[in-house]
């Protein structure tokens, strides 16, 4: 919701720049995870707001890095993330107004697979139908991710013009569909 999305915007808009990159980041994560079959929450993998909270987390982790390199660090965070470990962006705050706020400790969220947890109150769980199958299919698409972001990062850094093609025509390889 709106609550959500604005808590989002606060916590990557340290400058304009981090604002942008964040943008762009997000955008780039959707098209790949469209392209690979994996944007769909009902279908048990991530949906927009579990890529925001994603994304957010990589730019709190790496605050000054270039859109590229976020791009870089996205897959290469989540490839490694040791789930159940829950995604955060802040500790869950329980405003004692009767809404359940997920813990870590309460038993029926000890079943939870990949836990991404909303910023807002209530915090809760926004990737519930995440499950094992799915989520083996995304780290292998995380680990994909990686490697091909990784080699265009790496053949970029080799360039002697040090000239970035802009036409997203060395991005093609990430959005190949599945």
């Amino acid at each position: 919701g709106p609550r959500v999305t604005n808590l989002i915007a606060a916590f990557v808009s340290g400058t304009p720049q981090r604002y942008q990159n964040f943008l762009f980041v997000v955008r780039c994560v959707r098209k790949w995870a469209k392209a690979r079959g994996l944007y769909s929450n009902k279908m048990g993998f991530w949906g927009g707001v579990n890529i925001n909270i994603a994304v957010s987390l990589v730019i709190q982790l790496y605050p000054n890095a270039s859109p590229g390199n976020l791009l870089r660090k996205f897959f290469l965070v989540f490839k490694s993330w040791r789930w159940p470990n829950p995604v955060m962006l802040c500790k869950p705050h329980d405003a004692e107004l009767g809404l359940h706020v997920w813990s870590a400790f309460h038993a029926a969220n000890a079943r939870q697979v990949a836990p991404i947890i909303t910023p807002a109150y209530p915090a809760m769980n926004s990737t519930l139908a995440v499950s094992r199958q799915t989520l083996q299919i995304l780290h292998e698409e995380f680990c994909r991710g990686h490697d091909v972001v990784d080699k265009i990062w790496k053949e970029s850094l080799r360039s002697t013009d040090n000239s970035f093609n802009s036409d997203g025509e060395m991005f093609a390889e990430l959005f190949k569909p599945s």
